[in-house]
């Protein structure tokens, strides 16, 4: 089982470069989520891995949110998008 968190993570880490990256990521992030939360250690590098995903998709999901609302804005659309 670590192996696949490890291999998850290298994977994501490696293919996560821009904020248009989440959709196609998605289930592979939620696989990911799902084997860490079953793990009660973490190796080094997972743990590395682990930090630096959770830093992109806070960063990422701020700036696809700020994104949204300017366009939402912009041709004044109202409700849930």
């Amino acid at each position: 089982m670590s192996d696949k968190l490890l291999l998850g993570l290298l994977y994501v880490d490696k293919k996560f470069k821009s904020p248009e990256d989440i959709e196609e990521l998605l289930p592979h992030l939620e696989k990911i989520f799902k084997i860490a939360s079953q793990r009660q250690t973490f190796s080094q590098e997972e743990l590395y891995l682990l930090k630096k995903l959770l830093y992109k998709v806070e960063r990422f999901e701020e700036f696809l949110k700020d994104y949204k609302n300017l366009w939402s804005d912009r041709f004044k659309l109202k409700g849930r998008l």
